[in-house]
């Protein structure tokens, strides 16, 4: 892969920054909402085995441990799985951390019953390999929950910059402790997924797949444009399918 090491080396350094803001919403009602999204398509399986693929600080991966069930969590930086280590202790849950590549996960076949993923598929070189890994991971009837968002459609597409550009746009960088986002910014241009709008594309490769999507929630961002119309452009989305 040809930005690895660079991507890697760009979340290891947003990793202090990154688990204040997971720890700002696991302390917050934003807890009680994703685990709420959460159960209402989690496998009906007492002994579910999940992971949460590019966990970050931990987020998805401690709620679903804080839910009862065996969680593992997975990313390439081990800075972020230190600080998903460190939460998930200081929240007194217990979680499984797996160092590696998401598009190259060294997880045996049919491991988990359920897999979760916020904001990591448009951050990868080979987005389709890996939702092929993350599917062969997956048991028969097992169930993927992509969480993800249209973050570089501007860099492509004029009404994304327009809206990007406009007064009522929102900076969703937060907790960023001095880290300069340009070195992703400019990998993002070579991204595959910055230049699609999405989650069309995610339907069609996970349907390509053998996935059932059961169901596919859009969050909407609007501005007006220079004629004050309101534009309406799909900001971010979950997508859940089921094998």
């Amino acid at each position: 892969m040809k930005y690895l090491e660079e991507i890697k080396s760009y979340w290891n350094k947003r990793a202090e920054g990154y688990s204040i803001s997971n720890r700002e919403s696991l302390e917050s009602n934003d807890k009680e909402e994703y685990e709420k999204f959460l159960r209402k398509y989690i496998p009906k399986n007492k002994k579910c085995k999940t992971i949460d693929m590019g966990c970050g600080p931990g987020f998805l991966a401690i709620l679903l441990a804080d839910m009862g069930y065996e969680s593992f969590a997975f990313d390439c930086t081990e800075n972020m799985l230190a600080k998903a280590e460190e939460n998930a202790r200081d929240l007194g849950v217990k979680i499984h951390t797996i160092q590696g590549d998401a598009q190259n996960p060294d997880i045996e076949d049919k491991s988990f019953d359920l897999l979760v993923s916020r904001n990591v598929i448009w951050n990868l070189e080979n987005p389709e390999k890996a939702y092929k890994e993350w599917i062969r991971i997956l048991k028969p009837g097992g169930r993927i929950i992509i969480l993800d968002g249209n973050h570089y459609c501007y860099l492509f597409d004029d009404k994304y910059m327009e809206e990007r550009k406009s007064s009522t746009h929102i900076n969703d960088h937060k907790n960023m402790m001095g880290v300069d986002t340009s070195p992703i910014d400019k990998i993002a241009y070579d991204l595959p997924l910055s230049n699609k709008i999405r989650p069309e594309w995610d339907k069609n490769i996970l349907e390509s797949l053998g996935v059932k999507i059961i169901d596919i929630d859009i969050d909407e961002i609007s501005y007006k444009n220079e004629k004050n119309e309101e534009v309406k452009l799909i900001k971010s989305f979950k997508i859940i399918g089921e094998l």
